[in-house]
């Protein structure tokens, strides 16, 4: 008889590779951040046709795009974000259903898939400009050439810490089979809270701004739903601190 190998269940880590793991245990911080986010109200249908049964629409139908910038991160070094996210209710809970991202790193977006199931594809810009007028403007670059959003926020109003709330985040995380069926081998309705905190400055009050706003969808995509009419636009710096998740359902 052959020599078998020594790993058994016990050796493994828990991320792969089994032996040398792509990266260390949570929770994971990110830190000298800023990003633009908006709520607004779109098509009822469209986010229904993309959220899990097991979650309630928000009414009116809201829809929260946020373009972040991280300084530094424990996760994946430094890189962007854009996430489109839905108002909706898991029991009685009011939650920010995670529907879509474009990530330009691939680090960040195997850690976010596996973990917690976040919908990630990698693209290959966001960019942050700062305007003549105070504007401050994101980018998001599928590729050369390739522009699916240009989203700008005049920052004109300082705000309180108390206008920006934390809502806990639910996706919906599927391990495809190995065997090729149709049916996922795992899929489980995953909360997880990304903690956001603005940066507070010298002066005592925190980097949070609201202002006047506007979304353009450059190129259809799935980021690209309609916009009925905008509710809020924030420019903030932050830090954030993202630990594990909790499993709401596994089907």
């Amino acid at each position: 008889m052959g020599k078998q190998g020594w790993l058994t269940a016990s050796d493994l880590s828990e991320a792969m590779p089994v032996t040398h793991p792509l990266y260390p245990r949570g929770p994971w911080h990110y830190r000298d951040c800023r990003g633009l986010m908006f709520a607004y109200q779109t098509d009822e249908e469209e986010v229904l046709s993309r959220l899990p049964a097991e979650l309630e629409l928000f009414e009116p139908a809201t829809a929260v795009l946020f373009v972040a910038e991280y300084g530094f991160t424990t996760i994946s070094g430094a890189y962007s974000d854009c996430s489109l996210g839905f108002l909706c209710r898991y029991q009685g809970e009011l939650m920010l259903y995670e529907a879509h991202l474009f990530e330009t790193a691939e680090n960040g977006q195997i850690v976010g898939r596996e973990v917690w199931g976040f919908p990630k594809k990698l693209c290959e810009k966001i960019e942050f400009t700062s305007l003549g007028a105070g504007d401050v403007r994101a980018t998001v670059d599928l590729f050369e050439d390739h522009r699916l959003l240009t989203a700008t926020v005049r920052p004109s109003q300082r705000e309180p810490l108390e206008a920006h709330h934390n809502l806990p985040l639910v996706v919906l995380k599927v391990i495809p089979d190995a065997e090729g069926s149709k049916q996922p081998a795992l899929v489980q309705l995953v909360t997880v809270d990304f903690d956001i905190t603005p940066v507070v400055g010298s002066d005592g009050r925190p980097e949070l701004y609201s202002g006047s706003g506007q979304i353009h969808f450059d190129q259809p995509s799935e980021i690209a739903v309609p916009v009925r009419e905008l509710l809020s636009c924030q420019y903030l710096r932050f830090h954030a601190d993202l630990p594990y998740g909790k499993v709401l359902k596994t089907y």
